[in-house]
């Protein structure tokens, strides 16, 4: 035990000076430990010196030495976890964000075709139980609903005919019989053909009852017919809203 209180004059000046003996190497602890052995050995070898070195001094110091190695590497894994933390939220947060964009795409997309579908079939419904007027042997439903010809035209094949065409003097008077509204649309077109005026149902136009002056053709974009509180008929622009009469 006597060897180990006893050093060589080197290791009482490193005491003296208070500085950390094999403090050198960081974290690398196999070397410091090889460093503590040197020095052990170093001790044995100076069993024959008489100066006592402050054994008590150099346990203080590698003792507050090793709880600052130790603190420092708590506070480094802390970092480290604490960073991993951080790090592992935000990919949650992102992967859930992501999630609930993803999520609420598919819903606005499912709540606008269902929409879109729940539209129809009212629309269907409301056609299908509409009041219908008989003319020989067809039905007529006037739709008081504001369409474009295009939109018009697709509602009457949804309830099984086409927007009403008129095959002559006494038709016309029965459908100005069902007008409710001073301007209606009516199956007559020359959407194909300029001035070559065919029906939605793609027979030929019979009758005219076209009002003086007309058609016109304004603008060069007018290529439907609607038919007037008088009975008379205008040629019009196909994409603004008016009602409409069906025809099966």
């Amino acid at each position: 035990m006597v060897h180990l209180i006893l050093a060589f004059p080197l290791i009482f000046a490193v005491a003296a000076s208070e500085t950390m003996v094999c403090s050198k190497f960081g974290y690398n602890w196999a070397a410091e430990i090889r460093c503590l052995r040197a020095l052990l050995s170093q001790c044995k070898r100076s069993s024959n010196n008489r100066e006592i070195v402050d054994v008590a001094r150099i346990i203080a110091n590698l003792t507050e030495h090793f709880e600052n190695k130790l603190r420092k590497l708590k506070d480094v894994m802390q970092l480290e976890q604490q960073e991993k933390i951080t790090a592992l939220q935000a990919r949650f947060e992102n992967e859930f964000k992501i999630s609930e964009m993803k999520a609420e795409r598919k819903f606005s997309d499912f709540k606008r075709k269902h929409e879109s579908e729940l539209k129809k079939l009212i629309k269907r419904l409301d056609l299908a139980t509409s009041r219908t007027s008989h003319y020989n042997d067809k039905e007529y439903i006037f739709v008081q609903d504001r369409k474009s010809w295009y939109e018009a035209e697709e509602d009457c094949l949804s309830w099984g005919g086409h927007l009403t065409s008129i095959s002559d003097e006494h038709e016309n008077l029965f459908v100005r019989g069902l007008l409710r509204a001073d301007s209606t649309w009516i199956g007559v077109n020359d959407v194909q053909v300029e001035n070559i005026f065919v029906n939605s149902d793609q027979t030929p136009v019979a009758y005219k009852n076209f009002k003086e002056g007309e058609p016109d053709n304004a603008s060069h974009n007018e290529n439907c017919v609607a038919m007037e509180a008088s009975g008379e008929w205008v040629d019009a622009f196909c994409l603004v809203t008016k009602p409409y009469i069906c025809k099966r």
